[in-house]
């Protein structure tokens, strides 16, 4: 694929696109490629500002690793083949962190330093928007992005092909090579490049798999066929998990169980108990592996290996303790879908897009069927024959079966799903679905469908909610960069209480990921906070608009909310800038606190 073969189809151009695509609106098929648009939707879920370049840095990028050994000798073939062009090779980690660098031409080199593609700075989705590197990691394949394609309008002067490198044996990403240029010099040999180099760094890490790793992974196998539950291999440079102990473990759980093993085999024993991140007990079975100084551990909460005597004496009516929040509408909420779980009642959840629909079902699935299967089927993703082909192949034995978006089809083809999953085994299988509601409470189900369920509950709006969010943003920062990295400042928290939050919990969480971007640590204080967050207005603003909203309110911040200060540092008049406040409905903390 060439820079030109890029160009849009139809008569808008990129950038018009991307701008109506920033602001919520949905431009014609025809005009850019599917895979460029839906990246672009996800980096507008992010929250990327189109004309906003600001990567986070992190100086302790570790190079000495399995990726950057066998990444090594690729890197020098491939940069001394492409010696005295202006083409750059990049690797970075699973994470789009740049950890290495090559480039011969000293002008692409200071271009690249002036967008920040250099070692140490992250170059995922989350953070620069549409890119070779972090849309290849989302997307899981090479990834080609010409000019103006990239979100954010500070890369479209280049062109960059990525392809993500996988470890031979685990199936784990391991990174991405990328190959990037001027726009005006992009080639199709660029992504058959990156696509062969990431192809020769697995033979690489393959080389350096030993033998006593292929003997983990056949046990890490055989285990997980015949367990049914969560199962992780260990070993000192590889951590392998089935898809039960990806849904059960955090990532600092991997740690936990590695060290806690250890120590239980050094005792000679095949059985102990660890403290999971979560505050939860776990139940540990190691497995030796011959040949191999790794373990295969066999993990279940303890609460569930005890029996559903010991889980009924739990309170009625507390909140979720694995989701953040204690209001009396969230507790109340949470109830009901924990006592249809255990009861096995058949429950349709409602509410907003964002509320935590299918977080609850899962929650209540970890509490009382963890040791059997969850199945979670994305109407809107599978379509409708896909959804009923795997309803068709479900086993008897399946613990939940979750019927996500169940509404984003029409009313003859839910009942049709619905009566498929009804005939599932009630006695040990429960069954649960989600669908949208508008605001205004309506939902997308036809009337008939209600009949099927036992129950119906809805969860309750961030804003019916608010005092949760006092909850909620230490829970998701933590999710996020762990415990005491980054705090957030009062005046910023109260800025955060005081917005409406229509996307709900993830609206916060993609404005707490973007405030992380400009401060990944320390206290996150109020200038770090998206300019949405400052306004009241109910109205979606153009893509033009945002960027106009964004500058005003960090003026204002800067300038400690003084509007003549502000106005001058814009080059604005004194009345443009009131209209433009009144407008947007822009709300500074200090203002707030005049208003109570």
């Amino acid at each position: 694929m060439s820079a030109g073969a890029a160009a849009p189809r139809g008569s808008q151009t990129l950038e018009q696109v991307k701008l109506e695509v920033a602001s919520g609106g949905e431009p014609r098929a025809d005009v850019v490629r599917d895979r460029i648009l839906i990246s672009w939707r996800r980096s507008r879920l992010w929250g990327v500002e189109p004309d906003a370049l600001d990567p986070p840095y992190d100086q302790g990028v570790e190079l000495d690793t399995m990726l950057g050994r066998a990444a090594r000798p690729v890197l020098d073939r491939l940069a001394a083949a492409l010696s005295g062009t202006a083409m750059s090779v990049l690797l970075t980690d699973r994470h789009g962190r740049v950890l290495e660098r090559r480039v011969s031409d000293a002008s692409l080199a200071r271009h690249l330093d002036h967008i920040h593609l250099a070692p140490g700075f992250s170059y995922s989705e989350e953070h620069v928007g549409t890119n070779g590197i972090g849309s290849a990691i989302e997307s899981r394949e090479p990834f080609f992005v010409a000019g103006a394609e990239h979100f954010v309008h500070p890369l479209s002067g280049v062109s960059c092909a990525g392809a993500p490198i996988f470890h031979p044996v685990s199936g784990r990403l391991e990174g991405v090579i990328d190959l990037t240029c001027r726009a005006q010099d992009a080639t199709p040999l660029m992504a058959i490049l990156a696509t062969e180099a990431a192809a020769d760094i697995a033979n690489e890490i393959l080389d350096q798999v030993s033998s006593a790793e292929r003997a983990l992974l056949r046990a890490f196998l055989s285990a997980n066929r015949r367990a049914g539950r969560a199962v992780v291999a260990v070993s000192k440079d590889l951590v392998m998990t089935n898809t039960a102990a990806a849904a059960l473990l955090e990532r600092a759980d991997h740690v936990l169980l590695a060290d806690r093993a250890a120590e239980i085999a050094r005792q000679g024993r095949t059985h102990g108990d660890v403290l999971l991140s979560s505050g939860e007990q776990a139940r540990l079975r190691l497995e030796t592996v011959e040949g191999s100084p790794g373990l295969v551990l066999e993990v279940t909460l303890a609460k569930r290996a005890r029996g559903e005597t010991a889980r009924a004496a739990a309170p009625p009516g507390r909140a979720c303790p694995e989701l953040a929040g204690s209001s009396g509408a969230w507790a109340t909420t949470w109830a009901t879908v924990e006592q249809c779980c255990r009861s096995g009642e058949r429950l349709l959840v409602t509410g907003e897009a964002g509320t935590g629909k299918l977080a609850l079902l899962v929650a209540a699935h970890r509490s009382w069927r963890q040791d059997r299967p969850l199945t979670v089927l994305d109407v809107a993703e599978l379509g409708v024959d896909g959804a009923l082909a795997r309803l068709g192949r479900a086993p008897e034995c399946c613990g939940t079966m979750l019927l996500r978006h169940l509404g984003a089809t029409d009313p003859r083809s839910q009942v049709a799903l619905l009566r498929a999953a009804w005939g599932l085994p009630r006695a040990s299988v429960w069954v649960a679905a989600t669908t949208a509601a508008r605001s205004d409470g309506v939902s997308d189900l036809g009337p008939e469908v209600a009949g099927f369920f036992d129950q119906v509950v809805t969860v309750p709006p961030l804003r019916h909610r608010i005092e949760d969010l006092r909850e909620l943003v230490p829970a998701l920062l933590d999710r996020r960069v762990g415990q005491d990295r980054v705090r957030v400042e009062p005046a910023a928290l109260n800025a955060l209480l005081r917005h409406p939050w229509p996307g709900n919990v993830a609206e916060l969480d993609r404005t707490l990921a973007s405030a992380l971007g400009r401060r990944p640590t320390g206290p996150i204080r109020l200038e770090d906070l998206p300019g949405s967050v400052h306004c009241t207005t109910a109205r979606v603003l153009s893509g033009l608009e945002a960027v106009e909203r964004d500058m005003i309110v960090r003026a204002l911040v800067d300038c400690g909310g003084d509007k003549l200060l502000a106005a001058s540092r814009l080059g604005i008049s004194r009345a443009t800038i009131y209209r433009k406040i009144r407008g947007y409905g822009i709300l500074l903390e200090q203002e707030a606190h005049r208003a109570d």
